[in-house]
């Protein structure tokens, strides 16, 4: 059976990547260790989170903007992807305070938030076609 345009594509089936994704974040973020790397603005570290953090936009963006459950969250899939990720990534900063071996790092904010955006302009950039 092939699937037409007008397909009913609930929130939840699309949802499921970056659900799993914020899953595995925050496993990864909140892990008790304490042979983390020194803080640099500009380190391998920081390119990770960057790369995370654009994925966890594209994964959010795309599962918004796919579905047609919920019209009004898909016309704002982007704002939405955007606080939510935004929103996530800094909880996440601050959570760590809580954990052996991890601590608050604002460079990590900063370069999740630039991940966020990378992920927006890549989204942006892909949507045009």
């Amino acid at each position: 059976m092939e699937r037409n345009q007008g397909a009913y594509r609930p929130l939840a089936r699309y949802s499921i990547p970056s659900a799993m994704w914020m899953i595995l974040l925050a496993f990864l973020m909140l892990l008790p260790t304490d042979n983390l790397p020194g803080s640099k603005l500009l380190s391998y570290d920081k390119l990770a989170h960057l790369g995370v953090f654009a994925l966890l936009y594209l994964f959010l963006v795309w599962g918004l903007s796919k579905q047609n459950q919920y019209q009004g969250i898909r016309n704002k899939s982007n704002n939405l992807a955007l606080t939510i990720s935004i929103v996530y990534s800094t909880a996440l900063e601050f959570l760590q305070i809580l954990i052996p071996g991890r601590s608050f790092d604002w460079y990590d904010i900063i370069a999740n938030s630039s991940g966020i955006f990378t992920g927006l302009i890549i989204f942006s950039f892909l949507n045009k076609k």
